[in-house]
């Protein structure tokens, strides 16, 4: 524990509050009220997994098994425990989640993924006002009948990079399945939403994908991609299931209505028209400009 902590061998002894001193400030509150329940109900025992800092590496995960004993007032007189190195159970409950909620081929996460994120944003700020996009790529299915399911999932991994490199880091990507990707943000009214959406649309339709990336065997030849997207609001106040499948309904009848119109658009759920197909790459005047930090 010493090493560990970045204590010399001989130090003479590790105080509990030194040992307390180097779990992070949010495990640490997380502590205190496990602690404050544990004497309240003069429970005799108490665990909890927090991260400690480690000298100069990434903090590290320990299990914290503390007993308290009580005098014969029912006062809490000592308390003892075990502090357990549990950082390779912890890596391998991640590698775990990331295989449950990322998508194996494009690296962004799937619908699991996206309802657990989408669910804590929403139980933290419930009055956040918050849209879903839901991406369809136009004629996809030609892609593989020409060129392969091989050119066609290298086209969904380069597709999905690069709408991801027009997004803010608090944004999420996910792929929903197939050739279906959706994004969700929070934060932006339906102006901006739909400047996002037609910026995801001419990044895509605007630079053509290099062949030779997509096939082994395929000449220095492009392809053109276009994309069709929907959009829908998240209802503040609603509950986290009700909000999420009324936006993904709504959304995804918005994807329905751009492909009727013609496809390579984007419609926002509610307009009567949709918008006409728009020429070139939109401005960056908005909030949304590029990947912002959080």
């Amino acid at each position: 524990m010493l090493r560990t902590l970045g204590y010399p061998d001989d130090y003479a002894r590790l105080p509990l509050r030194r040992l307390l001193a180097h779990v992070l400030r949010s495990d640490r509150q997380r502590l205190w009220s496990e602690l404050r329940h544990c004497l309240s109900q003069s429970c005799q025992g108490c665990r909890l997994d927090v991260r400690l800092l480690c000298g100069e590496e990434q903090p590290r995960w320990f299990e914290l098994v503390a007993e308290v004993g009580f005098d014969e007032a029912g006062q809490a007189s000592i308390a003892s425990g075990l502090v357990i190195d549990i950082s390779r159970r912890k890596q391998g409950e991640q590698r775990a989640m990331v295989a449950a909620e990322y998508d194996e081929l494009t690296g962004v996460m799937n619908r699991r993924g996206l309802t657990r994120r989408l669910r804590a944003i929403l139980d933290s700020t419930p009055t956040l006002y918050c849209h879903l996009l839901l991406i369809d790529i136009d004629h996809f299915k030609q892609i593989n009948d020409r060129y392969g399911h091989p050119a066609g999932d290298a086209l969904l991994k380069l597709l999905a990079t690069r709408l991801g490199n027009e997004l803010r880091g608090r944004d999420v990507l996910a792929r929903m399945g197939g050739e279906e990707f959706a994004v969700f943000v929070s934060e932006l009214d339906d102006g901006q939403v739909m400047q996002l959406g037609e910026r995801l649309r001419a990044c895509i339709a605007d630079t053509p994908f290099p062949l030779s990336s997509l096939a082994t065997n395929a000449m220095q030849r492009q392809v053109d991609i276009t994309i069709s997207i929907g959009i829908a609001g998240l209802t503040p106040g609603q509950a986290q299931q009700e909000a999420q499948d009324l936006a993904i309904a709504r959304a995804d009848q918005a994807l329905y209505a751009a492909k009727h119109a013609g496809r390579n658009r984007v419609l926002l759920f509610g307009q009567h028209e949709p918008s006409p197909e728009p020429q070139g790459r939109p401005g960056n005047d908005h909030s949304l400009n590029g990947r912002e930090s959080d």
